[in-house]
């Protein structure tokens, strides 16, 4: 695999992300109207505030996953650089992995602008480093499975309504993993010991999305 193939693509993509500002503005806007939304609804100091917060900031990230995917791959689309990218001497490998880690930086990127408005909302440490470090682990294996579909979807005529009913079944284990694991963290005496299942599994899942990913990229960009 040729790392040199793999910047390229991020570096193409981050250019593309500064020019528009399409996916990180989208996302972000959708995650301060949920936010404050939700933290008017109820009381942020209540205890049933408290029970549902960890819930609510994975279906947040969940949400914007799939916004960030659509939105990615359907600019991909509109500027025909798929297409380009396509019939150039880049491996599908690296392809896959150039769009992995540009899509998940940019992810990333907005939950840690998000991070802090959680923890002021509804008043739970989100910004521990443990949270933090699960919350990676999380949105990893759902990009990387959001590359996969979003590349398979986006040729379609309905790849809006597609891409998030093909990633709803695919992705549900890994973000109920991570959340079970992130609520386990998060109580004022971390219970590593519930916690640690959970986190195997995000592991064991992050893993077999890339395997799958390398193998088999290839076919879906070409059909």
């Amino acid at each position: 695999m040729n790392f040199k193939q793999i910047q390229a693509i991020i570096w193409k993509d981050w250019l593309l992300e500064r020019t528009t500002k399409q996916s990180i503005s989208s996302m972000l806007i959708f995650g301060l109207i949920v936010i404050v939304t939700f933290s008017f609804a109820q009381d942020p100091f209540s205890n049933k505030a408290n029970e549902v917060s960890m819930g609510l900031m994975w279906t947040t990230v969940w949400l914007m996953g799939t916004l960030g995917v659509n939105r990615t791959f359907s600019a991909e689309i509109e500027s025909r650089a798929l297409d380009a990218i396509l019939i150039s001497p880049i491996s599908r490998p690296a392809l896959y992995f150039g769009k992995l880690i540009s899509l998940f930086l940019t992810l990333a990127a907005t939950e840690l602008l998000l991070l802090p408005l959680f923890t002021i909302f509804f008043n739970r440490p989100f910004l521990r480093p443990a949270v933090i470090g699960i919350l990676l682990l999380g949105t990893l294996g759902y990009v990387s499975a959001g590359v996969f579909v979003g590349s398979m979807a986006v040729q379609t005529r309905a790849s809006y309504l597609l891409i998030p009913i093909l990633m709803l079944p695919l992705t549900l284990p890994i973000v109920l993993a991570a959340a079970v694991a992130s609520a386990e963290i998060i109580q004022p005496v971390p219970n590593w010991e519930a916690a640690a299942p959970r986190l195997l599994y995000v592991l064991i899942y992050d893993l077999l999305m890339f395997i799958i990913g390398y193998l088999f990229y290839n076919y879906v960009v070409e059909e």
